[in-house]
């Protein structure tokens, strides 16, 4: 498109749909009520509310989906442990794709459990390999989650090692799931006791579930270096 007139044109109509979002029928409500008015939703000035869709819990519990969709025992006890009741139908969708094997794209508002969606399949595959004994060796990567921030990575890692406790409590040594970080604080070609400095900092940051002094209660956490095999 070569007319700068109609380009500009078209990139405020886009603004104006992601800003009153397509999905909310409150926020096209706003939206109408603006129409033929002096003023436009986007030429207004702030705060502004954006109301969204509260996605639908499902009808049955946590327990029957997890037993209905065969999900690993542990993965079922720990996360009833932690606290869940239910999941939210597009959870439930999610799950049952990405346990089908079929490419998924996931989306939701903020807060709504997209990292539960496709993290309990991911963690049920790894457990599933585990007691065919169908890998490669203890450290080897089952996935690569990418995060678009370091702070978001961080956020993220805290709430595995919540996760990750309470399945690896089950497990024996050799069978537990390991998850690493790797940004800019990783250490490189620390020794041992850099290393232990490195993880105890870590520790006492995210108040790992089992942290003591010694790091001899926390388990399934391993940590990424550029050098490691």
């Amino acid at each position: 498109m070569n007319d700068p007139v109609a380009r500009a044109e078209q990139m405020q109509e886009a603004y104006h749909d992601y800003f009153i979002g397509r999905g909310g029928r409150a926020a096209r409500s706003v939206a109408n009520r603006l129409v033929g008015g002096k003023d436009d939703l986007t030429g207004m000035r702030g705060p502004y509310l954006q109301a969204l869709d509260i996605p639908n819990w499902s009808d049955q519990s946590w327990e029957s989906f997890a037993r209905s969709a065969q999900l690993e025992p542990h993965i079922r006890r720990a996360f009833t442990k932690i606290g869940f009741e239910r999941l939210y139908d597009f959870q439930e969708r999610s799950i049952k794709s990405i346990l089908d094997g079929d490419d998924t794209v996931i989306t939701a508002a903020t807060g709504r459990g997209k990292t539960e969606a496709w993290l309990i399949p991911i963690l049920n595959r790894i457990l599933e390999d585990k007691r065919c004994g169908d890998t490669e060796d203890e450290t080897s990567v089952k996935a690569t989650l990418i995060y678009p921030t370091k702070a978001l990575a961080q956020d993220q890692l805290k709430r595995l090692l919540q996760y990750l406790y309470r399945i690896n409590k089950q497990l024996k040594s050799d069978q537990q799931i390991t998850v690493g970080i790797y940004d800019g604080d990783t250490p490189r070609n620390v020794g041992e006791s850099g290393s232990e400095g490195y993880l105890n900092a870590t520790f006492r940051h995210f108040e790992c579930p089992g942290y003591n002094d010694e790091l001899r209660k926390v388990s399934g956490l391993w940590w990424w270096r550029p050098d490691s095999k």
